[in-house]
Order: structure tokens, then C-alpha cells, then sequence
């Protein structure tokens, strides 16, 4: 009497204790997040060689967007990349560089479309580093890097000035528009 009673019971249980012992996709075991918004998480994962994935929630299909090693442990180590989002698009900057006064940094600057988990823009960037990066839904990018202004768009990538005397933390994006300061002058360009 107790036995049909006891296997329905076990039945019902068992598919919902499977289900929770999932790991949710964006949600890996051991990875480190880098940047979350309500559509996207940016994770790591690895010790001494480590890959950034950015994962979009919705589906929760992902895409490997950069890699670097690092121990935590050494000035030689390579910096992690840096990330921005907006909607379903993302944008890393991934460089190196070389020990004080033997060069320059390097580095680059690309765009991916995550429902598409394709890469968008890639730019080389100036001296390696980004220092401000506005970016729209659809993948184009405007940067200051390099006391530069440029851009990877429909349009192709390239300068939109040339500098010097580009304001730190004057870039900015409204719709479509990315302005910026120069020497005290407000200057905009128009992104596809």
C-alpha cells in the first residue's frame, strides 16, 4: 500500500533535485566575474592562464573574448583585460607592457555581438592602453587611448582626432553622438 505511494513520491522528487543540481550556463563553478549588468556577465576562469567569456543571460550561450596569464603573483604578469557593456554588446581591451622605460605598451581594443557570439570591430590600440571607451548596442566604439580619440564603426576603424590635450574623462556617448574635449573645446563625431 505504501509502495506505489513512495515510488510516485520519489519519482516527482528526483527531476527537480537533477534540475537544481545544474549549474546555471552564465554561472560556471570557479569563475571569477569581472562585470555583470542585468543582460550580460563578463567571467574569467583558469589560475596562471586564464580565458574572459561573456555571457549572455538570456540564453546563456558564451563567447571567449580575450585570454592572458597571470599569477597574482609578479610585476610581469599581464594586466586583466579591461571590459565595458552595453545591452548585448561588449567590448575588451586586452595589452601588455614591457618593464618602465623600455617601451611602450601594447594592446587592442575589440567589439563582440553576444546573441550572434560573433567578434564586431577591432582596433590596434595607440600605446596599448584604453583610457575611456564609450560603446553602443549595436558594437561600435569610441576610445581615448594614446592622447587620441578613434573609433570602430560600420565605417571602418580610425582616428576622429589626433590630439594632444584630450581631456581625461571627457568622452562621452548620446545616441549615436560621442563627444569629447579638447584644450578646453567640446568637439563630436557621429559613430554607425
Amino acid at each position: 500500500m505504501f509502495r506505489p505511494v513512495l515510488v510516485a513520491l520519489l519519482v516527482a522528487v528526483v527531476p527537480t533535485g537533477v534540475a537544481e543540481a545544474k549549474t546555471k550556463p552564465c554561472q560556471l563553478k570557479g569563475s571569477r566575474t569581472l562585470l555583470a549588468s542585468s543582460k550580460v556577465r563578463v567571467y574569467e576562469v583558469g589560475d596562471l592562464d586564464r580565458t574572459v567569456y561573456g555571457c549572455l543571460r538570456s540564453t546563456g550561450k558564451r563567447k571567449a573574448v580575450a585570454s592572458y596569464s597571470s599569477c597574482d603573483c609578479s610585476v610581469g604578469d599581464d594586466p586583466t583585460p579591461q571590459v565595458w557593456v552595453s545591452r548585448e554588446a561588449l567590448a575588451v581591451n586586452s595589452y601588455g607592457c614591457p618593464p618602465p622605460g623600455l617601451g611602450d605598451c601594447v594592446g587592442s581594443v575589440s567589439s563582440f555581438d553576444l546573441r550572434k557570439r560573433v567578434r564586431k570591430y577591432h582596433e590596434t590600440v595607440p600605446k596599448g592602453f584604453v583610457a575611456q571607451l564609450v560603446l553602443m548596442p549595436n558594437g561600435s566604439f569610441a576610445y581615448i587611448g594614446g592622447d587620441t580619440v578613434r573609433k570602430a564603426d560600420g565605417a571602418g576603424a580610425g582616428e576622429l582626432d589626433p590630439g594632444p590635450a584630450i581631456e581625461d574623462g571627457s568622452l562621452a556617448r548620446a545616441g549615436s553622438i560621442v563627444y569629447w574635449t579638447k584644450a578646453g573645446q567640446p568637439f563630436s563625431a557621429r559613430l554607425q
